[in-house]
């Protein structure tokens, strides 16, 4: 439960529910409601609201990218900070010209990859300046 009123938007797939989370306007709040895993609220529980909160990186944050395989709580986190999560198919950009284009140019500038999938920041770094030499 959070002060806001919100909009809801139902995934029905698990695959799906990175690139609907990355996709949110932040100036829309919506809950993004998993149908396979509606929340549970205990006998006992007496639930209360979150605080409203503001934005809390004035547009600073740095480039944020992510794959399917990411955690859905990750992107939510970088979601909540205000950071724009771009959903890649690959976190090769070697491998895919889509990935590429997310991170060119951030082989040593902000970059958060969400999640194992795209190596240590080295071996990503390396990657990106491989994939920029190639194109």
């Amino acid at each position: 439960m959070t002060a806001l009123r919100f909009v809801e938007r139902t995934v029905d797939e698990p695959g799906d529910a990175v690139r609907e989370v990355a996709s949110l306007d932040q100036r829309e709040p919506t809950w993004i409601r998993a149908a396979w895993a509606d929340p549970v609220v205990l006998p006992a529980a007496k639930p209360e609201p979150l605080p409203i909160q503001s934005r809390r990186d004035a547009n600073m944050a740095p480039r944020v990218v992510a794959t399917w395989e990411s955690s859905i709580p990750s992107v939510a986190n970088a979601r909540s900070y205000g950071a724009t999560v771009s959903v890649v198919p690959l976190p090769d950009p070697r491998k895919s010209e889509e990935t590429l284009f997310a991170m060119a140019g951030l082989s040593d500038l902000p970059l958060v990859a969400l999640g194992s999938q795209f190596g240590t920041s080295e071996v990503l770094a390396h990657r990106i300046r491989q994939a920029e030499a190639a194109y």
